[in-house]
């Protein structure tokens, strides 16, 4: 009889393996240990997870999805410019609780799991991809490639938590309020922004033209006293 797989105990699980993953190196972690630590048996361990690898796998992807629950709220937001301010600001709160998780999204990537994206990245993905196309749409953000956008902002975010709580460069609001006006800056057409700087750069143009004008003219001539 095949046995039914339990989410509590999947859980149980994930939790021990983080856990473990944290005390030693991967290397030296073993599964009955981590089985021993969620108070099952080997044996129910690799019915969820057939091996280490699997289990940071599956740790990196339940720790997406949670983030993306913690997020999802702030997307409401009708005001998109206080929107990307306090997606930001919770994803890098929730990152911050969740700093034993985020040890292993490093671990992940070196396993060979980077290049394979998790399911739960690809939904987190296609939230945002739906939110910056409706706002192109709107006419609130400049027309670019939605997909390729999303990424790179995911990825943005994701530097930024694993920098200040990783590598602990500086401090985590350093980067958080830089994050949010370059994003918002980089994104949100601003009429008044675009006027000034168009009118700049026809300043500036006219400017060159001008020197380069008179620099034709302003050159050394002949004179009767030279000739």
């Amino acid at each position: 009889m095949v046995r039914k797989a339990d989410p509590n105990n999947r859980a149980r699980v994930l939790q021990a393996a983080c856990e473990i993953f944290n005390e030693q190196p991967f290397g030296s972690a073993r599964m009955s240990a981590i089985a021993q630590r969620a108070g099952l048996a080997v044996g129910t361990v690799y019915l969820y997870f057939p091996s280490k690898e699997a289990l940071v796998h599956g740790i990196v992807d339940d720790f997406v999805e949670r983030m993306t629950a913690h997020i999802a709220p702030y997307f409401d937001d009708e005001n998109f410019e206080q929107m990307i301010a306090s997606v930001i600001h919770q994803a890098l709160v929730f990152a911050q609780r969740e700093q034993t998780v985020v040890q292993l999204v490093d671990l992940r990537n070196g396993l060979g799991y980077s290049a394979e994206r998790l399911a739960s990245e690809q939904q987190q993905l296609a939230v945002i991809v739906n939110i910056l196309r409706q706002q192109m749409e709107d006419g609130v953000v400049y027309p670019y490639d939605p997909e390729v956008l999303a990424e790179m902002l995911r990825g943005l975010i994701e530097w930024v938590y694993k920098t200040a709580l990783l590598w602990k460069y500086r401090d985590m609001t350093v980067y958080e309020g830089l994050a949010v006006r370059f994003i918002q800056r980089a994104l949100i057409i601003h009429p008044s922004f675009d006027t000034y700087h168009s009118t700049e750069r026809t300043r500036q143009s006219r400017e060159s033209l001008r020197q380069e004008a008179s620099g034709a003219t302003d050159g050394p001539s002949l004179s009767h006293e030279t000739l």
